[in-house]
């Protein structure tokens, strides 16, 4: 390795840091979204390592330091630092400025290796959240058919009352004070706030990561459009558009009220004015056919990343789950097929499929079973959810859900209800019941979606609705031709239909 190099290290939203306490010592988490790996540093000298790696010392800089504060020779040090310097580079948490010859793409900041990194060590959950979404409004105007939170339709009035501009502002340097990885902007439709650009804004000048989506109606409108753009930090913002079809009658179909030329004038602004996006799909029997013509149309309009998720039975979709819902093996056709070869063909595009949790059809994840039989997802793990008037959601898919709702931020700070609240306790470590047990994929598994469980059987400690794995039968690995009788909602009644229940 040259001397005269500088190292430098990736920022957020690239690579995410978490200074926690672990095993009664000072760990520092990195995780880099450019290769999907957590890696934790728990010396004193490997932290100061990677904290000198600025842009402005060379290694040999950085060799003299570490002797110093050691109190030791560089000779005896120096193979120990180029081989953290190696690791650093080659997971792409650091690169030298001479070597660097291609530009990073944020990929979205995952949770699954954090999730992993809790399981492996025992740990139910860290000091802080990690990500935070902002769910402003329920307000929308759109009316979707499976919208998991019944928007615009809620009979939920305690979410009427949404928090004022410096209520969330509040809120917001909290959550900057104890080093939230990112701050979402999600609904409802967030536009319908007259502030969401101002509180986008703000969010940005704190140099967090905001992720925001919007189903474009209001964005559509080039003004509107034109103030966003001004502000939106191409590193830090990422506009999140809905569209189901490449067609008017395929996408107004599912999302009724949200017209088809409004959300295609929206990506044509955002693309006009640089702002960085990806659109997403909510694929159902409806439009699923359509896919490869809804791709090709996006690549016509500039359109760098595209998402692909599933219909979830919950809220709105209880009454549309026998119309919209798909076999899961059409689900892992599309995962496991045809986005593959849509991306060979499209290679100016990112796309992404994440539609199916278990993974069982992956060898490598199997382990010996484990008796200590546990679920656990994001919700109130790495991530939480404010309501409109400030109430701690586990995440945004509890919201017609009582039950788990935590105190309210303005009441208490964020970190103590994160690290106090009985309900987020409750979701930290779910003993699950039944086949998970004896099941050879269960160590690498986390059971499932609580929300899903919970709306399908009002159950949290069950095995995940979707896996179709029968123990030790090795050709029931790939997902059945029919929808699971397990995946059907036991009511078909929207809960919003029913009275708040109190707490």
């Amino acid at each position: 390795m040259q001397m005269n190099i500088i190292p430098k290290r990736f920022n957020r939203p690239f690579v995410i840091t978490r200074k926690e306490k672990h095993r009664n010592k000072n760990v520092l988490l990195l995780c880099s979204d450019l290769s999907n790996e957590l890696l934790e540093l728990a010396t004193p000298e490997s932290i100061k390592l990677i904290e000198l790696c600025d842009g402005k010392k060379t290694v040999v800089d950085i060799l003299n330091i570490l002797a110093d504060e050691l109190n030791m020779d560089v000779a005896s040090i120096k193979n120990d630092v180029f081989k953290l310097l190696d690791v650093l580079e080659r997971y792409r948490f650091i690169f030298y400025d001479d070597k660097t010859k291609y530009k990073p793409t944020m990929l979205g900041t995952s949770g699954r290796p954090f999730l992993d990194y809790l399981q492996k060590n025992g740990m139910t959950h860290f000091s802080a959240p990690l990500n935070v979404r902002f769910l402003t409004t329920l307000r929308c105007n759109g009316r979707c058919r499976y919208c998991y939170l019944s928007a615009g339709r809620t009979g939920l009035k305690r979410f009427r009352n949404e928090m004022t501009t410096e209520q969330i502002k509040k809120l917001m340097d909290q959550c900057d004070k104890f080093g939230a990885v990112s701050l979402g902007f999600m609904g409802g439709e967030p536009f319908l706030r007259k502030d969401a650009i101002e509180l986008i804004e703000y969010s940005l000048k704190l140099k967090i990561f905001t992720p925001t989506s919007t189903n474009g109606i209001i964005l559509s409108d080039e003004k509107i459009a034109k103030k966003l753009a001004d502000i939106a930090d191409k590193d830090l913002f990422s506009l999140q558009i809905s569209i189901d079809g490449s067609k008017p009658e395929i996408h107004e179909y599912t999302r009724s009220g949200i017209k088809f030329e409004k959300v295609v004038k929206c990506i044509k602004n955002m693309v006009d004015y640089g702002v960085r996006i990806n659109t997403n799909t909510v694929v159902t029997k409806a439009n699923i056919k359509d896919i490869p013509d809804l791709v090709s149309m996006l690549d016509k309009l500039g359109v760098p990343e595209a998402t692909f998720s599933e219909f979830m039975p919950v809220g709105m979709g209880t009454k549309t789950a026998e119309s919209l819902l798909l076999p899961y093996s059409d689900y892992y056709n599309l995962q496991a097929e045809v986005i593959p070869k849509l991306q060979k063909k499209y290679r100016n595009m990112q796309l992404y499929g994440k539609m199916l949790e278990p993974e069982f059809w992956n060898e490598k994840r199997i382990q010996k079973p484990s008796s200590h039989t546990v679920g656990r997802c994001v919700a109130g793990t790495t991530d939480i959810c404010i309501a409109p008037d400030g109430t701690v959601l586990p995440c945004a898919w509890f919201v017609l859900f009582p039950e788990f709702w935590a105190e309210n931020a303005l009441k208490k700070g964020i970190v103590e209800i994160w690290n106090n609240s009985k309900k987020l306790r409750m979701l930290r470590n779910v003993p699950i019941r039944g086949k998970c047990k004896h099941c050879e994929f269960s160590r690498s598994c986390y059971k499932g979606c609580h929300v899903l469980k919970w709306a399908l059987h009002r159950d949290i400690h069950i095995p995940d609705p979707k896996c179709w794995y029968v123990l030790g039968d090795r050709k029931s690995i790939y997902p059945p031709k029919e929808v699971l009788e397990t995946m059907k909602p036991s009511y078909r009644k929207d809960l919003s239909d029913k009275k708040e229940t109190k707490r």
